[in-house]
């Protein structure tokens, strides 16, 4: 450590101080996190608003011609929104690194932090950005540029989508809310969702000790540092890289993600055979027919003259056509792997529709439950829906199939997978489509074995 001899040292002697600096620190990093984590969340509602409104737009223009108003709104429009969507939080977290590093304060974090990570080969500059990552890991990655030592800034980026960012939490609240809470009560209910925020950096960083002694094998290095004089912030410097962060993000790293968005919507929009709807039309003309105790010309009639009917019978049809889809067919495929974690086929196709982006599932989930693309963690018919759902054939015939190990096997797998397809891109984009591969192939393998080892043991008890 080497001091600038311009009178800095009597404020150092706080920002430095093991304890007072640290608690410094901790307050300073708190107010980043609350700010990529919270204060961008206005700005990410109103570019989803504005993303709805665009799709109710560009939806009634297209009402005539199905393929194009879906490709319009679940794929062009949508893709676009994935992008933008991630901006809030890209700004917010450059103009405090910008202000952190302008001012000279964050050689001090690097020290300050320095001990704390460098016996698994990360330095102490490591904290900004996996602190971040818990908002978003893509911030979390771009964040990495300001450490210096390639190795030490490979094993961040690779450990930064471990972190518990926040898209993984509408899958917590929704699965807690729906199974544990009514189960065990609220207390309990909080200590998961507690817990589930640890368990991809639990699991994670003894893979960083291994990478680091046996694969990459940094030598321990002396930590020295000079610590900058401190100064006010320029306004057009922080601002300028702001605009050059966000600008790079959505050239780089936004086509890759608009352009997945657009395979995701094809493998779970085609095919569209027409016998699809027809099957699904004809089999709920028979349940209402039964239930009304008439014939099949008068259900139809009854359906026909009844928006609510009707509005069930489109959400039935949009339920069979992803069961048909591509994606659906890939799901029934995989299931037998996923059978080990207790998955059944339309958990799977969840799964596997919800590698774009965590959250997607609960979406994808109502379409196949027939509740509708709009269901949300709160949804309480989805919820219910959850709950009452059996195996339909097989050894567990009639068993409820969200049981507790099952519940706790999919927050594993969505704590430690890597279904962030704009993650993908980033890490890609910072580093190499190797390591990005890499990152992918690597989560979603431990998350695989962490889900099933869970659903089994869990299933002992």
């Amino acid at each position: 450590l080497s001091r600038r001899g311009d009178g800095s040292e009597s404020i150092d002697s706080i920002l430095t101080h093991r304890v007072w600096g640290l608690l410094t620190f901790l307050a300073l990093m708190y107010v980043v996190f609350q700010s990529v984590y919270s204060w961008a969340g206005p700005f990410m509602d109103l570019i989803d608003t504005g993303k709805s409104a665009v799709q109710d737009f560009v939806g009634g223009l297209l009402a005539g011609m199905p393929m194009l108003q879906s490709l319009a709104t679940d794929g062009i429009v949508e893709g676009v929104g994935a992008v933008f969507i991630f901006l809030p939080q890209i700004l917010i977290l450059f103009f405090f690194i910008a202000l952190l590093e302008d001012t000279g304060y964050m050689a001090r974090a690097a020290f300050l932090m320095d001990k704390l990570f460098s016996w698994c080969g990360l330095t102490g500059k490591s904290f900004v950005p996996l602190l971040s990552s818990y908002a978003c890991a893509i911030p979390g990655v771009m964040a990495t540029r300001t450490i210096q030592d390639p190795k030490a800034r490979l094993i961040t980026i690779l450990l930064a989508p471990f972190m518990s960012c926040s898209a993984r939490l509408p899958v917590y609240v929704l699965l807690i809310g729906a199974f544990v809470e009514p189960r065990y009560g609220a207390a309990v209910a909080g200590a998961t969702l507690f817990a589930m925020h640890f368990v991809g950096l639990l699991v994670a960083m003894p893979f960083v000790y291994v990478a680091n002694k046996y694969v990459l094998k940094i030598p321990p290095q002396p930590f020295v540092l000079e610590m900058p004089s401190y100064q006010v912030p320029k306004v057009r410097d922080v601002l300028l890289r702001m605009y050059n962060q966000g600008k790079e993000f959505v050239v780089n790293a936004g086509t890759v993600i608009f352009a997945i968005t657009i395979v995701i919507w094809a493998l779970l929009y085609f095919p569209r055979s027409p016998e699809v709807a027809e099957q699904a039309t004809d089999q709920y003309v028979a349940t209402v027919a039964s239930e009304e105790s008439v014939s099949q010309e008068a259900a139809l009639a009854l359906i026909e003259g009844d928006e609510e009917r009707q509005d069930v019978l489109d959400r039935r049809i949009a339920s069979a056509y992803i069961e048909q889809s591509y994606m659906g067919r890939i799901g029934k495929t995989v299931q037998p792997v996923f059978a080990w974690a207790g998955f059944d086929w339309k958990i799977t196709v969840g799964v596997i529709a919800s590698f774009p982006a965590r959250e997607v599932i609960i979406s994808t989930l109502g379409i196949i439950y027939s509740l509708g693309g709009d269901a949300d963690e709160e949804s309480r018919d989805l919820r219910e829906t959850m709950a009452s759902q059996t195996w339909q054939s097989g050894e567990r015939a009639g068993q409820p199939i969200f049981t507790i190990p099952v519940v706790a096997a999919i927050m594993v797998f969505f704590a430690l997978c890597q279904q962030c397809g704009a993650t993908v891109a980033v890490i890609s984009q910072e580093t190499s489509w190797k390591y990005g591969l890499f990152s992918f192939v690597f989560m979603t393998s431990l998350a695989w074995v962490a889900a099933t080892l869970v659903y089994q043991i869990g299933s002992l008890f």
